[in-house]
């Protein structure tokens, strides 16, 4: 009995308030940028897979209209049409599209609506932080008409 009380003090003092661990402060580098991009947004965009996205607010849309040709341009022009919002990440348009969908098909479950999100929320806040080190200045990062995103 006296094991088991020593096993869980040990278990208790080991585990810590995640509340206050900060994450990580985010390596600013091309290479981490686009390795970010590549697992965790061009699958939402460019794959032949169903996304929360198509199901709802962009239901016909290409997505890879979206897609410029580097990972920054792409963000820059996602800023530009104000689906993102670099100064306040969470408050991003494309957030809120991303939380309104529901599962409604054995493709879209509520994990990969999830996973969408926080692969969303985690590109643009590393575009937050790093964006401006990491990325040129794009005078017009759509360089094309695209359709609006109501």
């Amino acid at each position: 009995m006296f094991a088991l009380w020593i096993a869980l003090a040990v278990c208790l003092l080991g585990c810590r308030d995640s509340r206050n661990l900060r994450d990580p402060a985010p390596i600013c580098s091309g290479d981490a940028a686009t390795a970010l991009y590549l697992r965790k947004i061009e699958p939402i965009l460019k794959d032949d897979h169903p996304t929360s996205c198509n199901q709802c607010h962009l239901s016909g849309i290409d997505l890879s209209i979206f897609v410029k040709d580097t990972p920054c341009q792409t963000m820059a022009c996602l800023s530009q049409l104000g689906l993102v919002d670099l100064d306040t990440p969470e408050h991003s348009r494309v957030l809120s599209w991303i939380e309104r969908a529901k599962p409604q098909s054995a493709l879209i479950t509520q994990e990969v609506i999830e996973a969408e999100y926080k692969g969303m929320l985690e590109w643009i806040q590393y575009s937050s932080s790093c964006g401006d080190r990491v990325c040129p200045v794009f005078e017009d990062p759509c360089s094309q008409n695209l359709p609006e995103a109501s």
